[in-house]
């Protein structure tokens, strides 16, 4: 008998540590996957925005060349050189419009981490986890009969042809109503055709 409980600890000790190492493992590469897409995400973008604005740099010291240019040309009162200079500048402001144009002002799309708020549920399921006394008989039936019973002050039982063992199911499940109901009187009637 001491040899049995020692078997049942260890196998129940290595399923702790095995399923413990296991969802460790899973949660420090999910993150390192997750801060891996953050910082890239956060790179392109901010290589987006330089571009973008190196473009716009560009078109800004453009501008102000052709302004020079014509500001110089002024300078020496020549008429016709003048005139060349301002159209040279108009057709570099249509074509500077154009590039413009097709340079759109930069949108950016906000980033979000999805599902993360579901942690939570994974926090109550390992917190849930428990060592339990196994029961000695097990009626996959009648458990599922209980527990898909959504009036826990009845429980019909009839044509289950329950057993004897059954009825320790039963007598668990009223001693458990008992527990959650303290505060509120509830009966549990039990209708059954017991065999």
């Amino acid at each position: 008998m001491v040899a049995e409980v020692e078997s049942e600890s260890k196998i129940n000790q290595e399923k702790v540590t095995t399923t413990m190492a296991t969802l460790r493992q899973l949660i420090n590469e999910q993150e390192q996957v997750l801060l891996e897409q953050i910082k890239n995400t956060e790179k392109d973008e901010k290589k987006t925005i330089e571009e973008y604005k190196r473009n716009l740099q560009g078109e800004q010291q453009g501008l102000i060349e052709q302004i020079f240019n014509v500001i110089a040309i002024r300078r020496d009162r020549q008429p016709r050189k003048l005139l060349e200079a301002k159209q040279t500048f108009q057709e570099y402001i249509t074509n500077m419009d154009a590039r413009l144009v097709q340079l759109k002002p930069w949108t950016r799309k906000k980033q979000q981490v999805l599902g993360i708020d579901e942690i939570d549920k994974l926090k109550k399921a390992v917190e849930d986890v428990k060592v339990a006394e196994v029961p000695k008989h097990v009626n996959d039936k009648l458990t599922q009969l209980i527990n898909n019973n959504t009036d826990k002050s009845k429980l019909s039982l009839v044509n289950l042809e329950l057993k004897d063992m059954d009825m320790e199911i039963v007598a668990n499940e009223m001693a458990i109503n008992k527990v959650i109901s303290k505060r509120k009187t509830k009966f549990l009637f039990i209708y059954l055709h017991y065999t």
